[in-house]
């Protein structure tokens, strides 16, 4: 349940553009689902999308065996993606059952060869990309935002951050820098970890500001580098738990929208009314 409530802005907001987008002939959305874990949104997309309209979803993550070779202890378990049904009468295996088909890829986004390597990869599709990261830790949001604004293929970007990056950060006088935009680490940076479920570190009240600072940051980032801060219009929200913030602005016929540090690119000129969900 914590997975599906999270994930569901992105899959309403997804599931509205697969729809609603025109086509060309051939043409098909692939889902590049960053540091995905074992997958539940791209899961949950695979049931809820049109196949005849999307490709793939491909799962990024760390933490996958690498291809043909059987996981260890220390990897995510890919059985649910490529392994077989208990039921030996079942003809098909899960691979085949996924109505659209789940790849999985090992990528640490931290290693930039790596990321140029999976850029090189996945971003080649005759079809709109979209590239989504929910709950990305610390400093990978800044990855995210890198992988976006130098893949012009990417038609929709979603992102929620997770966790502040830590202090090693601001003990260093790290300054983080991306385009034109820059702003030291002690901004961002928190003390704190979460522990058996259980958060251990500075209260909410404290934590709220430096998760907007945070967002605000990021969604800087991409601002300045795809030329639109002259149209940018934001508005904010906050609830008991996070700072949550909401921002909408407009080139041409592209809406980008942004749940948290959420953007999605949109092939429509119109305001859309937007929901905040708790996440």
């Amino acid at each position: 349940m914590k997975e599906f409530i999270e994930a569901a802005p992105f899959i309403d907001a997804i599931e509205r553009l697969v729809l609603s987008t025109e086509l060309k002939d051939g043409e098909k959305f692939r889902i590049i689902d960053l540091a995905c874990g074992r997958g539940y949104l791209s899961m949950f997309l695979s049931e809820l999308l049109p196949p005849e309209r999307v490709e793939r979803c491909i799962l990024v993550d760390k933490q996958w065996p690498m291809h043909n070779l059987p996981p260890k202890q220390h990897h995510i378990n890919w059985s649910h993606i490529y392994g077989s049904f208990k039921d030996s009468s079942i003809p098909y295996n899960y691979y085949e059952s996924w109505p659209v088909k789940l790849n999985t890829s090992k990528v640490n986004l931290k290693n930039s060869k790596e990321v140029t390597n999976m850029e090189e990869r996945l971003f080649q599709n005759k079809g709109p990309i979209v590239l989504v990261a929910v709950h990305l830790c610390g400093t990978l949001s800044l990855r995210a935002v890198e992988i976006f604004n130098r893949n012009p293929e990417t038609k929709f970007f979603c992102l929620k951050p997770c966790c502040l990056p830590t202090m090693v950060h601001a003990k260093r006088d790290e300054i983080f820098k991306l385009g034109e935009h820059s702003f030291p680490a002690k901004e961002v940076c928190m003390a704190g970890k979460w522990k058996k479920g259980e958060w251990h570190g500075p209260p909410r009240t404290v934590t709220q500001k430096y998760f907007e600072r945070w967002a605000d940051h990021l969604y800087h980032t991409w601002e300045l580098m795809i030329g639109m801060r002259p149209r940018l219009r934001k508005q904010l929200w906050c609830n008991d738990l996070e700072g949550i913030r909401m921002s909408i602005c407009w080139r041409n016929v592209c809406l980008r929208q942004t749940l948290f540090g959420m953007c999605c690119n949109n092939h429509r000129r119109e305001e859309k009314n937007l929901m905040m969900m708790m996440m």
